[in-house]
């Protein structure tokens, strides 16, 4: 008997401490630029948020963020531990959209938009850079001699059916870049816009997580040169099927 409230007591003191917790857990207000989502709520999902110019990983576990976009401005309830690690990873708690000011381009009526040209790539290539901040890196190449010089450089195959120089006549490349593996489906998925900052949206399936087999994979997006005095950033969206 004596046990048994010793342990109700225990129990119950463990829920007061866990409860507090939840309830001072620490705020982090900033931008998502990556998401990693899996459809399944039992398996951890995560977001790469930057907060103050500095990147977050935040975990999610029975918590769906589907409804989270690239690009939100969100607030995030966390527990209040932070990982020593680069970048500083957090678990969530709660998630809220604050807002998006960002406009998709190629959603409106301008034909060059609407019709970008993109080339989907896939190199043996290996470039030991490391990128915390965004899961893909971004060149922007503004003529045709840095686009030749950097498709030799990393071993960059161009489809027959693509005449660059003639798509390079009145557009400039923006290629965005990660190692990664060669599971999963990488594709294009969108161009927005906020004030002078242009983003390319990634979008990523897979049915498995692989660790093996690390390659360069990317996309290269020609955007019309009447952006061309704009800065570039590459968001993406990395979805997991649980079959």
């Amino acid at each position: 008997m004596k046990k048994n409230i010793i342990l109700g007591i225990s129990l119950f003191i463990i829920s007061i401490i866990l409860i507090i917790i939840k309830i001072q857990g620490t705020y982090i207000e900033g931008r998502v630029i990556d998401i990693t989502y899996n459809k399944s709520n039992e398996i951890i999902s995560s977001i790469l948020l930057e907060a103050n110019n500095e990147p977050y990983t935040v975990y999610f576990k029975n918590i769906d963020i589907q409804n989270i976009s690239l690009n939100d401005i969100v607030k995030i309830k966390t527990t209040g531990v932070l990982r020593e690690s680069y970048p500083v990873q957090a678990d969530g708690l709660s998630i809220k959209k604050i807002r998006n000011n960002s406009i998709k381009l190629n959603d409106n009526n301008d034909d060059s938009i609407n019709k970008l040209e993109i080339i989907l790539y896939k190199s043996s290539y290996y470039d030991e850079e490391v990128s915390y901040k965004n899961k893909f890196k971004t060149k922007v190449l503004t003529s045709k001699t840095e686009f030749n010089e950097f498709i030799s450089s990393r071993n960059i195959t161009i489809p027959n059916n693509k005449n660059i120089d003639n798509i390079l006549d009145n557009n400039f490349a923006v290629v965005s870049y990660a190692n990664m593996t060669s599971s999963g489906v990488v594709d294009f998925s969108a161009l927005y816009k906020e004030d002078n900052k242009m983003f390319i949206y990634v979008k990523i399936n897979s049915g498995q997580i692989v660790t093996t087999d690390l390659v360069t994979r990317g996309v290269i997006t020609f955007v019309p040169k009447e952006y061309i005095n704009n800065t570039f950033e590459t968001l993406s969206k990395y979805t997991i099927e649980n079959n």
